[in-house]
């Protein structure tokens, strides 16, 4: 790895525990239908409840300022971000790029949160677009099939990473860390697997 590479991170599921402010706020109101992470099986969780209602949520105001950082994200990025090239340039160009168009005002409770628990993180590095696959990069770490699927075709020579969840098992990426039952040895291994590669950047395999 002789240049910076710029590594793109997804926030909710991958930095942002969204699953479990979102699915408890929507078993507060259930008798049945109850959501946990083990039994979202698909990305379209409204497919499961067969309810419409359960994207509702998504739109409340402060639901994503509320939410709590995957354990172990803070320290690996923060790691990342430091690591130097022998040449003294920066291994990893941070970004952060999530999805943001459900309401108005989701864009701007991201940023804040992002800027909140990385506090290293400039805020003309977050990208609260939809079309992940047009922003350019080296490697995206993502956990939604569809943004893997996507920017893989769009971008054959980037790695597509991602932390194991029942939802997106079936999609094929570079590097899949540990499951989300153990966020902080998923996080761990991305580390690993990320700082290795800034140090045997052909032919590393898979440490996790």
């Amino acid at each position: 790895m002789d240049n910076t590479k710029t590594l793109l991170v997804d926030m909710d599921g991958i930095v942002a525990d969204l699953a479990t402010e979102w699915y408890g706020r929507w078993n507060k109101n259930q008798v049945r239908d109850w959501l946990s992470v083990d039994n979202v099986t698909t990305w379209d969780v409204a497919k499961i409840v067969k309810d419409p209602r359960i994207d509702d949520i998504l739109t409340e105001k402060g639901l994503f300022l509320s939410l709590k950082p995957m354990e172990g994200c803070r320290e690996a990025l923060q790691s990342l971000f430091e690591r130097k090239l022998k040449n003294g340039k920066p291994a990893y160009d941070i970004f952060f790029a999530t999805s943001a168009v459900a309401a108005p005002h989701i864009p701007a409770e991201k940023i804040e949160w992002a800027l909140a628990h990385f506090p290293w993180l400039n805020a003309r590095k977050i990208f609260t677009g939809y079309h992940k696959y047009m922003i350019r990069g080296d490697f995206l770490l993502d956990d939604a099939p569809k943004n893997l699927v996507k920017y893989k075709e769009h971008n054959p020579n980037a790695t597509c990473m991602t932390i194991d969840y029942p939802y997106n098992r079936e999609v094929m990426v570079g590097y899949r860390a540990r499951g989300y039952k153990n966020m902080k040895a998923a996080w761990e291994g991305i580390e690993r697997y990320l700082q290795a590669l800034a140090t045997f950047p052909e032919g590393y395999q898979n440490l996790d």
